[in-house]
């Protein structure tokens, strides 16, 4: 490596809280997503839901992933990505 890419490199370490919370924050709506699936079948036994109720609750949990992601994106250019994280 020569000089400049040594310079470049440690530059974008100073971004590595921003990588980790992107990651972790990947992680958690996966996390959620799958816990869900896995468990759906034994919320709907135990709180006796419906098979629309149980669209109802997917649907919504998928909204909702879906407003934060173009909601926060949006924040985040406005007030900068540094200040979101």
């Amino acid at each position: 490596m020569d000089n400049k890419e040594i310079g470049i490199m440690k530059n974008l370490g100073k971004y590595w809280n921003l990588s980790v919370s992107a990651g972790l924050g990947s992680m958690l709506g996966s996390g959620i997503i799958v816990g869900l699936a896995s468990t759906i079948t034994v919320w709907q036994m135990v709180f006796n839901l419906t098979n629309g109720q149980v669209g109802v609750i997917s649907g919504a949990l998928t909204f909702a992933i879906a407003f934060g992601s173009i909601f926060g994106s949006r924040f985040a250019d406005k007030v900068g990505i540094d200040s979101h994280f």
